[in-house]
Formats: structure tokens, sequence, C-alpha cells
């Protein structure tokens, strides 16, 4: 199920055990900048609608929440062609295809305890900003970067990586308890989902350096050595 899951996602395309570790790193880091980016937007709008009054917050939800929905949805497509790169990969898999189903069932529970008056527009506005809905998410994409960074020889690059993933976790964790204590509706839980920006960097940057120190090792190394022995 898993496997037909990520064929519909993130089609497959061809790749030798010598080139695996490569298309890996290169799509895992392209998936993370775009990751980096879209929480970089959500913690500007979500600043904006925290600090200002008036009509505000809402042209800054609205375009921040938008612009960052886009570039996250062509990030998760990255990654899960990065996933589909990976040979024997299951618990990376699973992390991924946890995290859509994570945010689906986000969706659900915000759209759920929505007030009745409160206006369908309003929903898909907040949704971005919804702790239900994205916590779930980055929970999922620190699980698979902790277990991708396994794969890397490079000591400080997977810390970094490690750094990062726990950051995004804890990140996630308190907005939900932010969102637990004030609700939906409160402004302050609208930063948090923008404060992922800094854990998605810090992966960006130990895939980044991974890449590179892949890069120099590959003339060293034998051509079967790939990123799917290494991955559970």
């Amino acid at each position: 199920m898993l496997r037909r899951f990520l064929q519909i996602l993130a089609p497959r395309t061809e790749t030798t055990r010598a080139d695996a570790s490569d298309t890996w790193n290169e799509r895992a880091r392209k998936a993370v900048a775009l990751l980096s980016i879209g929480s970089s937007l959500l913690l500007g709008a979500g600043a904006a609608a925290y600090l200002t009054t008036g009509g505000t917050p809402g042209v800054a939800l609205v375009f921040g929440g938008t612009s960052a929905a886009v570039i996250h949805l062509t990030a998760w497509s990255w990654l899960g062609y990065a996933v589909r790169a990976v040979r024997n990969g299951r618990a990376l898999r699973i992390a991924f295809v946890t995290s859509i189903a994570g945010f689906f069932i986000g969706l659900v529970y915000v759209f759920a305890t929505l007030p009745f008056y409160v206006p369908v527009f309003l929903f898909f506005l907040i949704v971005p900003f919804a702790p239900p809905a994205w916590a779930p998410v980055v929970m999922s994409h620190a699980a698979l970067f902790i277990v991708a960074a396994r794969t890397t020889a490079d000591r400080l690059a997977r810390g970094l990586v490690y750094v990062g993933a726990i950051a995004l976790m804890l990140v996630a964790v308190c907005g939900c308890l932010v969102f637990l204590a004030y609700g939906l509706f409160d402004r302050l839980s609208y930063l948090f989902a923008g404060l992922t920006a800094p854990g998605y960097v810090l992966v960006g940057v130990g895939w980044a350096r991974a890449g590179k120190t892949a890069a120099r090792s590959d003339e060293s190394e034998p051509p079967d050595k790939s990123v799917s022995s290494a991955a559970p």
C-alpha cells in the first residue's frame, strides 16, 4: 500500500545503485530548501498577524498562507521523489506517508472544531497556521530526517540534521500546547507554523554538507555502496 501511494504521488524514475545516494541527496536538498522558504513566509505572515491590527492580519495570512501552501506542496512532491529513490527505505516511506495522512486528519479535526458561525473560507485561511494541521506533518518530517541522517558518514552534517529535526519536534509540540491553551483563533498560535523555518534550514545545511562530502568520496567508494543499505 505504501509503494502504491508513493507511485501515485511521486512516480519512480529509473536510477541505478551507483547514483541512488546522489539522487536522494539532490532531491532531499530541494525539498528542504522549499520547506524552509515556505515556513519563512509563514513566519512573516504570522508575525504580521500577531503584531498588527485592522485588515493587515487578514491580508498577511491570505498572502503568506497561500504562497506557503503552494511551496510546501511542491516540497512534499520533491520529498516523495527523494524517498522513492531509496531502495529498502521502508522507514522513510512510512514517515512520508504518515506526514500526508497526519495532515488530512488534522484538516478534519480543524474543520470539525470550527464554530458553526465561522465562514468556510476562513477555514482555508487559517489551515496553514493551525497546529493540528501542520504539527503531524512536521513531526513526521523530523522522524524522516533523523532516519535518513544515518546514511551519511559526515558527523557534522548528521549532527546538523539531528538538531534541526529536534527543533522541528519542539516547535510542533509547543504549537499544539499553545493551541490547546488558547484555541484556534489566538494570534500567538499563528507564529509557530513559521517557527519551523530554522529547523528546516538546519536540516538543509546538514544535507548540503552531506552532499558535498558524498561528492568528494565518490571516486574512492565502490559503486554498490548507496543509501539503500542504510535505510531500515
